[in-house]
């Protein structure tokens, strides 16, 4: 069983979550990545780690069975008559006037209150949250949703998510 393990300190060492998670059980591998990682054991002791709330450090940890590509991959070799599926981009969403502070977990839940159901969602450094959803349908669902909604005691308003990106001026020629 592969679980996610997220609100990983930066300065956490796989060695730590290793040992941290042995308690519950044989733990057959752990990867980690900036905020978040992968640990890997069998359907026991994986049951078990998620029937707990977990702190490693003053950090509360967020641990949750693992979603999305499975372990074996088909490498495509060119021997195939077609290549992979490239993955499609996700339709973005932010929230905007989050009140301050706000923790992943409690965001997870208003989300999830309102019947939003993202794919993906994070506090961003501007304090703005970010749901990431696999079909445009249900992200503009979402938004219908989520705009104009109490949380904490401030209306969150939600809007599309797109890149900023930086216009550039051609020169002017004199």
């Amino acid at each position: 069983m592969q679980l996610y393990i997220g609100g990983i300190g930066r300065h956490t060492e796989e060695s730590q979550v290793f040992q941290y998670f042995s308690q519950f059980g044989q733990i057959d591998g752990v990867k980690l990545y900036k905020s978040y990682g992968f640990l890997t054991a069998d359907q026991e002791v994986g049951e078990r780690i998620l029937r707990e709330k977990h702190t490693l450090g003053e950090v509360e940890l967020v641990v949750e069975e693992a979603k999305g590509r499975k372990q074996e991959r088909i490498v495509y070799q060119g021997d195939y008559p077609y290549p992979p599926r490239r993955m499609a981009k996700p339709f973005r969403l932010i929230l905007e006037k989050l009140p301050r502070d706000v923790e992943w977990r409690e965001l997870r839940s208003f989300v999830l209150s309102t019947g939003a159901k993202p794919d993906f969602l994070k506090i961003l450094p501007s304090g703005d949250g970010m749901l990431e959803f696999v079909y445009r349908q249900d992200r503009d669902v979402a938004i219908d949703k989520l705009n104009h909604q109490s949380f904490n005691g401030e209306e969150v308003s939600a809007r599309l998510g797109r890149k900023k990106v930086e216009s550039v001026e051609p020169p002017v020629n004199e």
